[in-house]
């Protein structure tokens, strides 16, 4: 089940430092997060109404985290491979 409005990303952990610093991880989140959903990595929660990052594979990873920086690298990603000029 994906963590709702409420979820932190949790203490920094060994690859959110890495790629994003020990203050990076939250910001990088709201900036996904802000303006538009995007399908693969938000949905919408109708409490706070506003987007949030989808979890559902969570437990997969050591902390939520770790988690959390890989949805976000991979969006880079493919941000990146499939939008190289936004």
């Amino acid at each position: 089940m994906p963590l709702c409005c409420r979820a932190a990303p949790g203490p920094p952990c060994y690859a959110s430092v890495l790629v994003f610093g020990t203050d990076g991880l939250a910001a990088e989140i709201e900036r996904a997060e802000a303006g538009a959903l995007s399908p693969c990595f938000t949905a919408w929660c109708g409490r706070c109404d506003r987007a949030y990052m989808l979890n559902t594979d969570a437990g997969a990873f050591p902390c939520l985290s770790a988690y959390r920086t890989h949805q976000l690298v991979l969006r880079r990603r493919l941000e990146e491979a499939c939008f190289p000029s936004i």
